[in-house]
């Protein structure tokens, strides 16, 4: 059995290794140098707010014809398959939604119910509200196509208010900057499980010792001049949740940690499996929070559209379906395995639940720990940049270096801090998603869908019986998103 164990671990690194590789010669060279400023080392995209990638110069027409640049009836003659095109857009929007943040939703599970019956309609809402995200994603899609816009504060001054163009310039550093704050305390619990399982003395795995340790990894990636390095891991993460989202599955199939597995006795009681059939259906409201905060990528939509060739919507939406889809499929398979293996006691990050014993959570653990790492810096650029095109009018470019280096040691202390004081990262996690996930998925598009649509009406033009049925659907969604994050942040707030 050890031989067989043994086996299996190496093989599972060649294969991340190959994977790696191949992966990376297949995408890099044609996608990443596209959108090297806006890929992530764990697997998400960077929303970045200034230096949009810009398309080809398109030529413009009125939104009556509603074509794609090169007349309205290109869209009869494009075929939405397959081709290479396609396939390597789909590996890179795969490569923005299957991040770290997968690893948060069995624990938001378990505050709903601690019955197992109830994985099965998780995983279905799950999967319900990818298909939801892809939908509110394809709306910038079209808006792009209707208004030949080539980024989203181009899309938004377009349609809603150039005034306003902050508001979603706001919320995308907001974003980048929650999100290095869970990192943080991912990386801490990482770093951590790391320590105890290579045996290091409990001085070297205090909170203080590794907070101080955090430090001066952090902050010397994010005063780093140039990224360029870092560009090479845009897909360690994606390979890496795939990683654990076999593992998971694979510990619940073999039932190691289930009562009577290898792993069962060597769990603290507090941390063993437990079942039952309680249900709190307020708490839904907080996992749903979290589905949000896995599929916050709509930022990038215009430089995924204007990368297909040709630029239709027929061939977006198949990008757009395809790649929320797989990741819908890989965040529920990830969830439903977390949950039914530990129940009510899954922790609100699933790997803190594995024992360090545990060699092939330990594999995990490294690679999620490596790729949030990578990640980090490109976070915080994201959030640099926003800061500083907000406050572009009264900075001098010789000074802009000098802000990123002082908010770089803001960032990380506050991040730091916030990881000693907070034990998890629900609170965090749940928050970003009930406020930031409802603007940014579900009131952000269709607000901008609907001013398409207005201006549209105002330049002389009858809206098509589907137009205003979609008109309806966007003015619906922008409701649900509202109701949506007033009621997430309520409900995650009484439950702390």
């Amino acid at each position: 059995r050890g031989m067989k164990m043994q086996s299996l671990q190496y093989a599972v690194v060649v294969f991340s290794l190959i994977s790696i590789g191949l992966s990376h010669g297949l995408v890099y060279n044609k996608f990443d140098a596209a959108l090297r400023h806006g890929a992530m080392g764990d697997g998400r995209a960077c929303p970045h707010i200034s230096d949009p990638m810009r398309s080809p110069r398109i030529k413009k027409g009125s939104l009556r014809g509603g074509g794609s640049g090169q007349g309205g009836s290109a869209l009869v003659g494009v075929q939405g398959g397959f081709d290479s095109n396609m396939v390597e857009l789909m590996l890179g929007l795969c490569k923005s939604l299957i991040g770290g943040t997968v690893l948060i939703l069995s624990g938001g599970l378990a505050q709903v119910t601690n019955a197992p019956w109830m994985s099965a309609p998780a995983g279905a809402l799950c999967m319900l509200f990818a298909i939801f995200s892809a939908h509110t994603y394809s709306l910038l899609g079209l808006c792009c196509q209707m208004l030949h816009a080539n980024s989203y504060t181009e899309l938004w001054s377009k349609t809603v208010s150039p005034k306003t163009a902050w508001m979603p310039n706001t919320a995308c550093f907001t974003f980048t900057w929650l999100c290095c704050a869970m990192y943080t305390i991912i990386i801490r619990d990482m770093l951590r499980s790391l320590l105890l399982a290579i045996g290091m003395a409990e001085a070297w795995t205090s909170k203080e010792s590794v907070c101080a340790m955090m430090v001066l990894l952090l902050l010397p990636l994010c005063l780093l001049r140039s990224l360029s390095s870092l560009a090479y891991t845009s897909f360690f993460g994606m390979l890496g949740c795939l990683y654990t989202t076999g593992f998971a599955i694979y510990r619940h199939v073999k039932g190691d940690y289930a009562k009577g597995g290898r792993f069962f006795q060597l769990l603290a009681l507090e941390r063993r499996p437990k079942f039952g059939d309680e249900i709190n259906i307020s708490k839904l409201l907080v996992l749903i929070s979290y589905f949000h905060g896995c599929y916050q990528v709509h930022f990038d939509a215009p430089k995924f559209f204007h990368s297909l060739s040709p630029s239709t919507l027929r061939r977006f939406n198949v990008l757009t379906y395809s790649s929320f889809t797989i990741a819908g499929l890989v965040g529920a398979g990830l969830m439903i395995a977390g949950f039914l293996t530990f129940g009510e006691h899954s922790e609100s990050l699933l790997l803190n639940n594995y024992h360090s014993n545990d060699q092939l959570a330990t594999w995990a653990r490294l690679a999620t720990l490596v790729s949030i790492l990578c990640s980090y810096p490109l976070f915080f650029g994201g959030f640099a940049s926003g800061i500083i095109e907000l406050t572009a009018d009264i900075l001098r470019s010789s000074d802009r270096q000098t802000v990123k280096d002082v908010l770089a040691f803001v960032m990380v202390a506050v991040n730091v801090s916030l990881a000693f004081v907070l034990e998890r990262l629900g609170i965090i996690a749940s928050l970003s998603g009930s406020i930031l996930g409802a603007c940014i998925i579900f009131v952000f598009p269709p607000l901008i869908h609907m001013g398409c649509l207005d201006k549209k009406r105002k330049e002389g033009a009858k809206l098509s019986l589907k137009e205003e049925r979609m008109y309806v659907t966007s003015y619906i969604t922008l409701i649900l998103g509202l109701l949506f994050g007033l009621f997430g942040v309520v409900v995650s707030l009484a439950s702390r």
